[in-house]
């Protein structure tokens, strides 16, 4: 039966640069083919190195031991490789934010003294005489950075004011399969990499999604782009059965305060 086994001298580690090399025997195999079939059982395609970096799969190599048939070494070595000029790292940060609104999304609940009859509002929150105060609740907040590796020759004076310009603009048109008006560019940093001679770029989003069929009182039919800015005005109401003036939507204003770009110039590739 064929066997395989670590060697003694296996997984030998590389400081500068980072890497290790595992050494495997492999015993009473029929031929190469089956010999290559245990090598690559155990090969990984990541490990990770004692200073924390993680090792790629780099190669396999295979030889026969002489003089004795059906004996082989094999050797899987790993490396530590760079983001070549194809390759984006995407890091994301989901959290929650404090947002003020004016209108919850359902009535639940009216209570009134005996004899009393409940007021209306129509989702109104807070509402002290004519005036609707809200509330504050928390609402997800989603921002990430894509970062690629660009060309030196790229990188210009006038490619950094290009992208300066774009700063608190939304897509145009989809992007990062976000559909127009979900992405909000909040900002770049670049670094040289003198090593690779080549710089890398991380270009910071916010994201918010579009929202459609919004009902506020009786105002139906509302939607908006992710960064509009929605907005209630409201009206006396004078409410016959509460014996009350209220205040009711009169009007819902969806009002557009950041202007758009194509992002297109940044060069990401989803």
């Amino acid at each position: 039966m064929a066997k395989i086994w670590e060697g003694g001298d296996s997984r030998a580690i590389t400081d500068d640069p980072p890497g290790r090399v595992d050494k495997w025997e492999i015993r009473d195999v029929t031929d190469e083919s089956e010999a290559w079939a245990l090598l690559r059982s155990r090969a990984f395609l990541a490990v990770f190195h004692p200073l924390g970096k993680s090792l790629r799969l780099k190669g396999t190599d295979l030889a026969p031991v002489d003089g004795f048939r059906g004996h082989w070494t094999g050797t899987v070595t790993y490396a530590a490789s760079e983001p070549d000029q194809n390759e984006a790292v995407v890091n994301f940060d989901v959290a929650s934010e404090t947002q003020h609104i004016s209108q919850s999304l359902q009535t639940v609940g009216q209570f009134v003294a005996d004899g009393g009859t409940a007021a209306n509002y129509k989702g109104a929150i807070g509402v002290e005489g004519d005036e609707v105060k809200g509330c504050d609740i928390v609402a997800p907040r989603l921002s990430f950075g894509w970062t690629v590796y660009k060309p030196k020759e790229i990188i210009t004076v006038a490619y950094v004011k290009s992208l300066a310009s774009m700063v608190g603009r939304t897509n145009a048109s989809a992007f990062l399969s976000f559909a127009a008006g979900e992405l909000l560019f909040v900002g770049a940093s670049g670094s040289r990499r003198a090593k690779q001679d080549d710089w890398e770029l991380t270009f910071k989003f916010d994201a918010s999604p579009n929202v459609s069929d919004i009902t506020i009182g009786d105002i139906t039919g509302i939607s908006k782009l992710g960064f509009d800015y929605l907005w209630v005005a409201y009206e006396a109401d004078e409410d016959d059965d509460a014996k009350i003036v209220k205040p009711q939507p009169r009007q819902v204003n969806v009002e557009r305060v950041y202007r758009s770009a194509d992002f297109s110039p940044l060069s990401i590739n989803a």
